[in-house]
């Protein structure tokens, strides 16, 4: 049975992604550690660890799953390493190689990490030497040696007897070599290329994230296509306003910070030159709202409350609907909960049904008739001639709405005009 750590290399050489999944690492060399010395074109530790010597291979291999599993990749590098260099002859010397290549991968060794790849991709020729040359081309490219990974790549494309999905991520990383060589043509085709030959294979044969980055990475031809376009001289051309600055260079998907060029001169020459803020009058009124809200929120509340009481004695009013009111069932839990009052809408019923309804509505002089809440002033509405017109007179009585209800959202003016409007509706003629 194979060990965990012969299944993690093979999955991971059957899922290796495109070059553009770590395309921010390209054109940064990486020495090989101190500790690292290269002889004969292979690499040997430079001191080589007492700890390990003694060793067998299958120890040697099991020290380097236990570290990988741990995440102390320089641990499991120092036991592949071992192996690789000092037990040529093992039969394990293929698995080291490519475990020793994978520990040194993840931690950023990439020079000791082509050797390896370089060493495999040289033995059998197979499927594993055919991973360990797209691994190769990775290790190559991560150094910056563009013309190096796209060598091996093409030597790979070129064959006939590729596997298909070895071809799709040859393909894909030629793309993105392509892609920074400035060569929008050659990049298109690659890519076009490794998406037509993904759609040709078995949908659960496709890697979806490296369909994924192939996608991204045609968006981004098409993005440099319109830039070198002409037609947006905004990004493309020298600021005047910063010296000179070209935002698609400092902004763009070149740039350190990613493809941020848009927000960036909206905010910046946006807001300076053309003042899309608000004007000092503004933001007086803004601020003075905000600084008198606790104000106005509790004249809403205590309006609301008087409004209430009131119309609980008025012989046009049959029922108030208020949990400030005390015979509100739940009005012992608005005192609990509700601090500072009981909050500014309610409704209420009017004597006459329907009709009385509406003709209130029609004679209120200081109140407003909307359907919004939480104005300034006083609002007042007839929900079922209004809002809940449409339903039937079953459908409104499950909403709660009844035919004399009126719901009043109360505002800040004084209280005694409010009651005197209010009492002026109640007694309008029909």
């Amino acid at each position: 049975m194979a060990s965990p750590l012969r299944r993690a290399a093979l999955a991971l050489l059957s899922s290796v992604l495109a070059l553009g999944c770590a395309a921010g690492g390209a054109g940064r060399r990486h020495a090989a550690p101190p500790e690292v010395a290269f002889r004969e074109g292979s690499v040997v530790l430079g001191q080589p660890d007492a700890d390990l010597a003694a060793k067998s291979d299958q120890q040697l291999l099991a020290i380097g799953d236990a570290a990988l599993a741990s995440g102390d990749h320089a641990r499991a590098a120092a036991a592949f390493d071992h192996l690789a260099d000092l037990h040529p002859s093992s039969p394990h010397h293929a698995e080291a190689l490519l475990r020793s290549g994978l520990a040194h991968r993840r931690l950023g060794h990439w020079e000791i990490a082509a050797e390896r790849f370089r060493q495999l991709a040289d033995g059998p020729r197979g499927r594993a030497a055919d991973d360990a040359r797209l691994l190769l081309a990775e290790a190559l490219y991560r150094q910056g040696r563009r013309a190096d990974a796209r060598a091996v790549l093409d030597a790979l494309v070129a064959r006939a007897d590729l596997p298909p999905d070895q071809r799709v991520r040859a393909l894909a990383d030629r793309g993105v070599i392509a892609i920074d060589d400035g060569d929008g043509d050659a990049a298109e085709r690659s890519l076009q290329a490794a998406a037509a030959g993904m759609e040709a294979t078995a949908r659960e044969q496709v890697d979806p994230e490296l369909w994924s980055k192939i996608q991204f990475h045609l968006g981004e031809v098409a993005r440099a296509r319109f830039l070198v376009s002409g037609k947006f001289p905004f990004f493309t051309e020298p600021s005047p306003g910063y010296h000179g600055l070209v935002f698609n260079d400092a902004f763009g998907p070149k740039g350190p910070f990613g493809n941020i060029q848009f927000i960036i001169r909206a905010r910046l020459e946006g807001l300076r030159d053309v003042g899309p803020a608000l004007s000092p009058f503004n933001a007086f009124l803004l601020l003075q709202g905000l600084e008198t809200l606790s104000l106005r929120a509790q004249r809403h509340v205590d309006n609301t409350l008087a409004l209430a009481r009131w119309l609980k004695t008025h012989p046009a009013v049959a029922w108030v609907n208020y949990t400030g009111l005390e015979d509100h069932p739940y009005h012992q839990r608005a005192r609990k909960y509700l601090r500072n009052g009981f909050g500014g809408v309610f409704t209420f019923g009017i004597k006459g049904g329907f009709e009385a309804g509406k003709r209130f509505i029609d004679s209120v002089k200081l109140a407003s008739h909307l359907a919004n809440v939480g104005d300034a002033k006083t609002l007042v509405i007839h929900p079922a001639s209004t809002t809940h017109q449409q339903l039937s007179e079953a459908e409104r009585r499950s909403a709660g709405v009844t035919p004399d209800q009126i719901r009043v959202s109360v505002g800040i003016e004084h209280i005694e005009d409010i009651k005197e409007d209010f009492a002026e509706a109640f007694g309008a003629k029909a």
